[in-house]
């Protein structure tokens, strides 16, 4: 049956539109960048999952027992769905190495695979399910975000918690089937839980955000399953999401931005363990050691021009801890500027106090530039050296891929995988994993790959 699309709102066609998505559908390159997700959030759990964000996490889990539902990844534990999708999203989200996208203002990812990976777990569905189910809920994500972005974010919500709700419940009603109208009710649901707040970056609380928002959008789609009521006019209405969290509703900006394009080509991927703020900062101190030859003892001073919204949640000038390194413009720039690990290892309190880092540290000036409108413009680099040569690049790692650009970017998520899986689960057992993600769309039970994700 055709639907006449001219006189729907938004939620309801948001909801027939992410409705018509099937593996069938979908061109190359956006399997592949969900393949790609999987496989970094799988990574990001795993290096996480010793972290005592996800530590205290789990001493919450209601029950566990092998006879329950759903794998909490990277240790020997199982659980229900809810507490699975909880503990999960804690441990990916936990270093800050998660993949996050300008589209949706945050990390749709955490909330998203971790709601679906659980729910596919206990349906044992086919992984083409799991792969649709990613693209669904990222579509959420990036067509909510940019309705009710005003380019601001000034209002105090991390939209990781307040936008990544949406995308756990996309992604779990295409697993549970429910159709359009019953997914206007479930994005309501959705709506009315959608919470996390700015406040708390910086801090374990941070990862909280998103871990709510996982369990949040499981249970919109539980509830109704079950004949919960709820209104169709989840994003538009009067009292909805869009007037009540930001003020502000464009229900044709995602098409005019995304062009076409499915939101998850807009998933940028870390390969740095901090705040994605500071990525283009590193990449472009990095370009200019390289392209000529500057070693950190060359450096009298780094000045770093960034978007000045960056700084409502990247604003620490001298961190006193792990958690406030990651969110630190001159750590990141330190690590860079001298070479070390801008990993996990980078960004801890053995780092923070290091007197070599320390030092630089001091010599990087952040200027905030209020002419752009987005953390995800380009961050201009100035290095100053001794000799009084002054060297310049100006870097955004937020451009999306070409799809030769995606190919080559596998083996960079294959290798921050296999980093993060061969101490917890072994090498044989890690390569494993990535070849069942590589044929993910071919894998009959989801199971297949989650019985590979525990700790024997």
């Amino acid at each position: 049956m055709s639907v006449d699309r001219s006189t729907q709102s938004f939620t309801a066609e948001l909801a027939y539109a992410i409705d018509e998505i099937s593996l069938d559908s979908l061109p190359e390159r956006v399997i592949e960048s969900a393949r790609q997700a999987l496989l970094d959030w799988i990574a990001c759990v795993l290096a996480g999952a010793g972290e005592d964000t996800a530590r205290i996490g789990r001493s919450l889990l209601q029950e566990s027992g092998s006879e329950l539902p759903a794998t909490v990844i990277g240790t020997r534990l199982r659980a229900s769905v809810r507490d699975a999708a909880f503990a999960n999203a804690l441990a990916a989200h936990a270093l800050d190495f998660d993949s996050s996208t300008p589209w949706a203002w945050g990390h749709p990812v955490v909330p998203l695979i971790s709601a679906a990976l659980s729910l596919a777990e206990e349906l044992d569905t086919t992984g083409s399910a799991l792969v649709e189910a990613v693209v669904v809920g990222f579509e959420a994500a990036a067509s909510i975000g940019l309705a009710t972005a005003t380019g601001l974010s000034t209002r105090g919500f991390h939209r990781t918690g307040s936008v990544g709700v949406f995308a756990a419940a996309a992604a779990s009603a295409k697993l549970s089937n429910i159709g359009p109208v019953d997914l206007q009710k479930v994005f309501s649901l959705a709506a009315t839980q959608a919470a996390g707040l700015k406040l708390v970056l910086n801090t374990m609380g941070k990862s909280l955000n998103a871990a709510r928002a996982a369990e949040a959008g499981l249970i919109a789609v539980k509830l109704v399953e079950r004949g919960f009521t709820a209104p169709g006019d989840a994003i538009e209405g009067e009292f909805g999401y869009a007037m009540a969290f930001e003020g502000y509703l464009n229900p044709g900006r995602p098409k005019e931005v995304m062009q076409g394009k499915f939101g998850i080509e807009n998933n940028t991927i870390k390969f740095h363990a901090c705040c994605h703020a500071t990525h283009s900062a590193i990449e472009g101190i990095r370009q200019l050691r390289t392209d000529h030859g500057v070693h950190g003892d060359d450096i009298a001073a780094i000045s770093l021009q960034v978007p000045a919204s960056a700084m409502s949640y990247c604003g620490v000038i001298e961190p006193r801890d792990a958690a406030e390194s990651m969110f630190c413009f001159p750590h990141a720039a330190a690590l860079a500027a001298s070479g070390a690990s801008t990993g996990p290892d980078g960004f801890t309190g053995a780092r923070v106090a290091d007197p070599t880092v320390r030092e630089m540290r001091q010599r990087v000036q952040v200027i905030p530039d209020p002419t752009a409108e987005h953390g995800s413009n380009p961050t201009k680099v100035r290095i100053l050296l001794y000799s009084g040569i002054s060297l310049e690049a100006c870097v955004s790692v937020f451009a999306d891929a070409s799809e030769s650009g995606l190919r080559a970017q596998r083996t960079q998520v294959e290798r921050k995988f296999l980093d993060a899986a061969n101490p917890l689960l072994g090498q044989a057992k890690a390569e494993q994993i990535v070849a069942l993600v590589a044929n993910i769309v071919e894998l009959r039970s989801v199971r297949d790959l989650t019985c590979l994700l525990s700790v024997s």
